[in-house]
């Protein structure tokens, strides 16, 4: 008897544990999915950030362009944005690729404002954007007929295998822009002494822009060692920044290159680059020695083709001190030192950011092309060279480094000095040099500068004048400028 209660007892306990078990295992379950369906509606419902810095970044009579800088999404689901006219849904746009917009169709001198909103794989929705308020022109601006653009890519195409120079090519290409300028340095083409060449990247660049149809404008620049001064070495300066001890050195090197590239259709050479710099023509800037050395180098490139163009070097934005020249400065000595035969167009970068072109101030690079009282315009019209062109071999701003950063179109006050700006304006700030160059008479062609950010430290604004990201994707400029040459 005994042995039967203990075994009904023994039974018993096993189904109490098989009851507990289960119990434990539904709770647990229960409690699992109570915790992950309270994790997923955490992350749910977070909702992008509100899309910042809307921008008018071009207006025709029938059309305005916005950019805007990207929202971000906690949980990685930014789906896309909705983009709203007079407070009334308009489109939706896909992200994160896109952040810019064409409004067409519109009517001329006619106001819109604009907002826009992000939202997410589930459905969540940003605020709205700041809105911006615009007007249509009401007459299509003056067109001068120069459709001349380009980008300017230092020596970015060089050495690339045969696969990433024809997809960098495409790309230029695809913005609609007819030209590439890139450096064709003497110190890469002769290394070593006077007497060998190697053309080897040049003349793979040369077959490959030909074959997507784009011109180039060769930068004639830079010494090698060999060549250097005895002045350059005492000093213990950059070899490559001064001018050569013989500049009949240079015009052989600059009558070679002609030689052999005026068959490929090479016509126009830019002699040196930013020689008003002390950095770039060392020990300082001197427009009678850059006289010499432009004098020298025409003449040869001329005995090739006597119809070829001469642009000088493009003069970067400076003040006439500490060994700089400011660009009127020195195309005034250029002038005094008896060059005006030896060029056909003047070369010059007028960067202006964290303003934008339009803004006018005597210190504004591109207001001293024709603006200001004394400006590039004004010498060269006083020296009989009206007729002569100014070629903006240079014209970019970065969109990051380590300082403040401009996010107007407007300002006009510039407060803590920002060394670069949005997105957003630097598109704006393009379509706003485009539209310049087609109206004014004088201009010769625009260079964007240029293609691709050269890094993502923000050390220092050099690495980002891109208008691609470091990885390739497209920031606003991309967009606005196609749109621009294309459309």
């Amino acid at each position: 008897m005994k042995f039967q209660l203990n075994g009904f007892t023994s039974e018993r306990n096993k189904r109490k544990r098989a009851v507990f078990s289960f119990v434990f295992l539904l709770l647990l379950t229960a409690t699992v999915a109570f915790f992950s369906l309270t994790y997923s509606l955490a992350f749910a419902q977070s909702a992008p950030t509100i899309p910042a810095d809307l921008t008018v970044v071009a207006r025709t009579t029938t059309s305005i362009s916005l950019a805007w800088s990207p929202s971000t999404d906690s949980d990685g689901t930014l789906a896309g944005y909705k983009i709203y006219r007079n407070g009334v849904w308009l489109v939706t746009l896909p992200a994160p690729a896109t952040t810019w917009f064409k409004n067409s169709s519109l009517a001329p001198n006619t106001s819109y404002r604009y907002t826009v909103l992000a939202y997410d794989t589930s459905g969540n929705m940003s605020g709205q954007s700041s809105s911006v308020t615009v007007n249509t022109l009401a007459t299509t601006p003056a067109n001068n007929g120069n459709n001349t653009f380009g980008v300017s890519v230092g020596e970015a195409l060089l050495g690339l295998s045969t696969a990433d120079r024809n997809a960098y090519l495409a790309n230029i290409a695809s913005l609609g822009v007819t030209w590439i300028r890139f450096d064709m340095d003497w110190s890469h083409i002769q290394p070593n002494n006077s007497t060998s060449y190697n053309w080897s990247n040049i003349d793979m660049l040369v077959a490959a822009a030909n074959s997507y149809h784009l011109k180039l404008l060769p930068i004639l620049d830079y010494t090698p060692t060999w060549a250097e001064s005895s002045a350059c070495k005492a000093l213990n300066l950059n070899a490559n920044r001064c001018p050569p001890a013989q500049m009949s050195q240079f015009a052989a090197y600059a009558k070679a290159a002609a030689q052999r590239y005026t068959p490929d259709g090479i016509t126009d050479w830019e002699i040196w680059n930013e020689q008003n710099l002390s950095g770039m023509w060392q020990p300082a800037a001197d427009g009678k020695a850059y006289e010499a050395l432009l004098q020298l180098t025409a003449n040869a490139i001329r005995s090739v083709n006597p119809t070829a163009g001469i642009i000088t070097g493009g003069m970067a934005p400076a003040v006439s001190s500490n060994g700089n020249l400011s660009p009127t400065d020195f195309l005034t000595q250029l002038y005094a030192a008896g060059g005006k035969p030896y060029f056909n167009a003047v070369g010059m970068h007028p960067y202006t950011y964290p303003a934008m072109p339009t803004y006018y101030a005597p210190w504004n690079a591109w207001s001293q092309l024709a603006s200001t009282p004394i400006s590039l315009r004004s010498i060269m019209t006083a020296n009989g060279d009206s007729g002569k062109r100014i070629w903006m071999t240079e014209y970019g701003a970065p969109t990051g480094g380590p300082g403040n950063v401009e996010d107007s179109t407007q300002d006009t006050q510039f407060s803590g000095a920002p060394d670069h700006v949005t997105g957003p304006v630097q598109a704006a700030m393009f379509a706003s040099a485009i539209t310049s160059v087609k109206q004014d008479t004088w201009s010769g062609p625009l260079f964007f500068y240029t293609r691709v950010d050269m890094g993502t430290s923000e050390t220092t604004n050099e690495n980002f004048f891109g208008l691609l990201h470091y990885d390739g994707s497209e920031k606003p400029a991309y967009a606005t400028i196609k749109d621009l040459l294309i459309n």
